[in-house]
């Protein structure tokens, strides 16, 4: 991002002047599968949207809590159907996904790994912006946690299982048009945050984890 693009401003600019290109009109979705997390509100559940208008066929729901994502999931079937009645009925599946702990991505990113999907798409939304200082279980400050190291790990994991059921299909002669697509989902905010704790870590040579805990 460049000098103008980090002002206050320009921030502004995007948020009430610029638009992000739309999907195109052709895309074809049918037959495969993408993955987003905590997609109840906001970007996500806009996301999910889009790729079922376009014929998305099995849309896998990563949510830290079943009942919002069997809310998304209930609101997501009848719009898809009352707006595109052509097109099939979606599979759309809600898994536990608790970004504050490694020990629920590793499960998460297993339980992709073991259902022998091929997986497309996978769409990172999750976020995390505590008022209060707090520690995940893994002893990392929260925002932290899920911004960064279990996104960062989830992203790995990932990427892994996309890439090694794409080469396997390619190996069996299947018919694979694209590359899977990973996409992680960020604030401009970030942009103006102060790095007090890097600082100190570079003067005292230690990890910035230490200093944020």
């Amino acid at each position: 991002m460049t000098s103008l693009e980090n002002t206050t401003a320009h921030f502004y600019y995007r948020q009430w002047f610029s638009t992000p290109p739309a999907l195109p009109v052709d895309l074809n979705l049918s037959g495969k599968t993408a993955i987003i997390t905590e997609l109840n509100t906001g970007l996500g559940y806009s996301a999910a949207e889009q790729l079922l208008s376009h014929g998305l066929s099995t849309l896998i729901l990563g949510v830290r809590t079943a009942s919002k994502g069997e809310a998304a999931k209930s609101t997501l079937l009848p719009y898809i159907k009352a707006k595109h009645p052509q097109l099939p009925v979606p599979k759309i599946l809600v898994w536990h996904l608790n970004m504050t702990s490694y020990k629920f991505v590793l499960a998460f990113a297993n339980k992709v790994e073991s259902s022998g999907l091929h997986i497309d798409i996978s769409i990172l939304n999750a976020g995390h912006a505590p008022l209060n200082f707090t520690l995940s279980p893994d002893g990392n400050e929260s925002a932290i946690q899920v911004n960064f190291l279990s996104t960062a790990l989830s992203a790995t994991k990932l990427r892994y299982t996309m890439n090694k059921t794409y080469h396997a299909a390619l190996a069996r002669r299947e018919m694979v048009d694209k590359q899977p697509v990973l996409s992680i989902v960020g604030s401009a905010a970030m942009n103006n945050a102060e790095a007090l704790e890097l600082d100190a870590a570079k003067e005292k040579g230690t990890s910035i984890l230490e200093e944020l805990r």
